[in-house]
């Protein structure tokens, strides 16, 4: 399978390479024909077996976790478990809801990892893209993708007010540096620096039992 957003590009690429093989021969369109494999493996659907795992947070897209850290929350302003993962090869790809939900705020900022209220002026490309999900238990997982590339891209599925599963698609990303997940301080990381991060397979924090939470002495 193939994400949609690759249908264009891979069906352009196949029928430039079939036009050159009819007008110059098959040697000619071989560059073609290479191309449309490597688009076809870039723009690649898979289907991840997600865990069952109800408070798990998972990683919203592929690759190397770089640092766990505890500091604030520049999007919800509190003090938040923050898991930083480089994305793999050219930052394109599916990224999947890191858990189940409903999305309430969705920012762009036209620097990367700046703070929500910094806009993008008109004829600019946003290079952060930041979205909010509210777990059924309450809990708020805000998860950040960044670029240094100027020619970065994020195209949202879930619009503010949708329901979304966890591992589940969630949007598309264009030439992605950097994703930040901020977890709520209650939660219980399960990353380490270094680790390998599977889109919607990897678990990177565990959030805080509802029954745990209301047994906590006041205070």
């Amino acid at each position: 399978m193939i994400a949609r957003e690759g249908m264009v590009p891979t069906v352009v690429v196949a029928a430039a390479g079939a036009l050159v093989a009819h007008l110059a021969g098959v040697v000619w369109s071989l560059p073609f024909w290479a191309l449309t494999a490597y688009l076809l493996y870039l723009f690649r659907k898979t289907t991840p077996e997600v865990p069952n795992q109800p408070l798990a947070v998972l990683s919203p897209g592929d690759g190397t976790v770089r640092a766990v850290s505890s500091q604030r929350d520049p999007w919800l302003d509190r003090t938040a478990h923050r898991v930083r993962i480089n994305l793999r090869g050219l930052g394109i790809g599916v990224l999947r809801s890191p858990v189940e939900g409903k999305v309430m705020n969705y920012w762009t900022s036209d620097q990367p990892f700046n703070r929500p209220g910094t806009l993008a002026e008109p004829g600019e490309s946003p290079n952060c893209y930041s979205v909010q999900i509210r777990t059924d238990e309450g809990d708020d997982v805000v998860f950040a993708v960044s670029s240094l590339r100027p020619i970065s891209r994020f195209k949202l599925y879930a619009s503010p007010g949708e329901r979304v599963g966890i591992g589940h698609p969630i949007g598309f990303l264009y030439f992605g540096d950097i994703v930040d997940v901020y977890v709520p301080a209650t939660a219980s990381p399960a990353a380490e620096a270094g680790a390998g991060a599977a889109a919607g397979v990897t678990e990177l924090a565990r959030l805080e039992a509802v029954t745990a939470r209301s047994s906590a002495p006041p205070g």
